[in-house]
């Protein structure tokens, strides 16, 4: 029987400064954004509000990844598509 896992939910967020020298790690939704993440974490400020945009321009120099744990039973089968 093929189990659907859907993708969407809670992901771990993590970012890396450019020199590797500052790490943040926190909770993320998917499908969503890492600066809507970061928001909701209290990391940054509304970048959509006055000049708050300036200070969340850090953002897009890091390094960002999603992470997620997925069960997998080995009896399933999948089929290539």
């Amino acid at each position: 029987m093929n189990k659907k896992t859907m993708l969407t939910g809670e992901w771990k967020v993590e970012g890396n400064s450019p020199d590797f020298a500052e790490k943040i790690s926190t909770n993320g939704t998917v499908p969503g954004h890492v600066h809507n993440d970061l928001l909701n974490n209290n990391y940054i400020k509304d970048p959509f509000w006055r000049d708050n945009d300036k200070l969340c321009s850090w953002v897009e120099d890091w390094f960002w990844s999603y992470e997620k744990t997925f069960e997998f039973d080995k009896n399933d089968s999948f089929s290539k598509h």
